[in-house]
Formats: C-alpha cells, sequence, structure tokens
C-alpha cells in the first residue's frame, strides 16, 4: 500500500486473504492509494497496529482479523471495477463487501436484507442469490457471524465480568430468551454454561442464560 512516496508493507499467509489467485494476478501493481477511503484506515492501521499488540492478548488477534478484512474489502472493490474481470470474480467481490457491511453492523438489530441490499444498490433477491450460491442465506450469516462475536467475547478474559444478555445484546440479539436458544442450538448448551465450562465467568455465570 502506498501513501505519497510512503510504503506500509504487511505480511501476511496467503490462505487468509480469501480471494483466488486468478484474481489476485488482476490486482497485481494496483496503486491503492492511502490518502483517503479504505486505503487511509488500513495505511494508518499498518502503521499503528505493530506498536499496540503486546499486553493485548485475545483482542491482538481479533484486530488483526479486522485489518485482514478490510484489507480483503479493499481488493474486492477494486476486483468489482476492473473491465476484465469475469462475472464470478465480480458476484465474489459483491459478496466480499457485503460480509464487511455485515461485520461492521453485527450489532444493529435492525440489519436486514433489504437494508444491505438497498446499500449495495441491488435486489433483494440479487442478495439472496448471492448467498444461496454459498449454500446459506443471509439471515443465516448474520446469525452465525453474531454468535462467533457473542463467543469470542464469552471467552475473552476483559470481559469477564459483563453479563451474557449484555454481550448478546452487543451482538444484535436484544432478547436473551431468544439468543438463548439460538446459541444453544448451535453450540449444545447455553451460552451461561459455555461460558462457566471455559472458566472465564463470574461464580454465576451458569444462571445467566
Amino acid at each position: 500500500m502506498t501513501t505519497g512516496a510512503r510504503q506500509d508493507p504487511g505480511v501476511f499467509p496467503r490462505a487468509l486473504l480469501p480471494l483466488r489467485d486468478r484474481d489476485l494476478g488482476t490486482l497485481t501493481g494496483t496503486r491503492v492509494p492511502g490518502t483517503g477511503g479504505p486505503g487511509a484506515l488500513i495505511s494508518s492501521l499498518a502503521r499503528q497496529l505493530p506498536g499496540q499488540l503486546d499486553g493485548m492478548g485475545a483482542a491482538a488477534h481479533r484486530l488483526g482479523g479486522a485489518a485482514l478484512d478490510l484489507l480483503t474489502a479493499v481488493f474486492a472493490a477494486r476486483l468489482d471495477r476492473a473491465g476484465d474481470v469475469s462475472r464470478d470474480a465480480r458476484h465474489r467481490a459483491l459478496l466480499l463487501r457485503v460480509h464487511a457491511y455485515i461485520d461492521a453492523r453485527l450489532g444493529d438489530p435492525g440489519l436486514t436484507p433489504g437494508r444491505i441490499a438497498a446499500a449495495h444498490h441491488i435486489a433483494v433477491r440479487h442478495l439472496y442469490t448471492l448467498f444461496e450460491a454459498q449454500g446459506t442465506s443471509v439471515a443465516e450469516w448474520i446469525r452465525l457471524r453474531r454468535l462467533e462475536r457473542v463467543r469470542a467475547d464469552l471467552l475473552d478474559p476483559a470481559l469477564r465480568a459483563r453479563p451474557v444478555s449484555a454481550i448478546a445484546a452487543r451482538w444484535g440479539f436484544p432478547n436473551a430468551a431468544h439468543f438463548s436458544r439460538v446459541f444453544r442450538a448451535v453450540h449444545g448448551e447455553p451460552p451461561g454454561e459455555f461460558r462457566a465450562r471455559t472458566g472465564n465467568g463470574p461464580a454465576d455465570a451458569v444462571n445467566d442464560r
């Protein structure tokens, strides 16, 4: 990534970038300005992240994942604007942008397919088709992403004093009873028991279901 004459190098395993080799080949030599938009966010993060990781524990892993998600979104946007990219590649790029949009708004209970489609200037039916091609649905994807965030917070020692219901509400589950049913259906146990079993919650966490 380049900001004027400055370059901010970053190294990560190729397997972590969810783009096909032939799609990345289209981006070879492409300049991503770091002076504005998502490029500026990545440039700033790349400069500051190394000096901030010590002592962050599990949060460092999540922050690194967020940086990679942002980089993927930038590459996906570039792919969508490249005139010689295949239709399949453009669809994958659009899906990546949709994923990034959803991830940035998981805490919003009002996140709906209609809102997502409108933000990307596509029909709701087209949005459904993108997810059906991946063997899932929009609602299921949102639900699982929210559950992933909840699970990470339940395992985070820095949040061990925060009630399960508060963590659930933070990630778009305002109804505690509904959240508990959804969490149990995926993980096989109520969230409070999961937290207590992993030793990362207060003594009465098992009762917060």
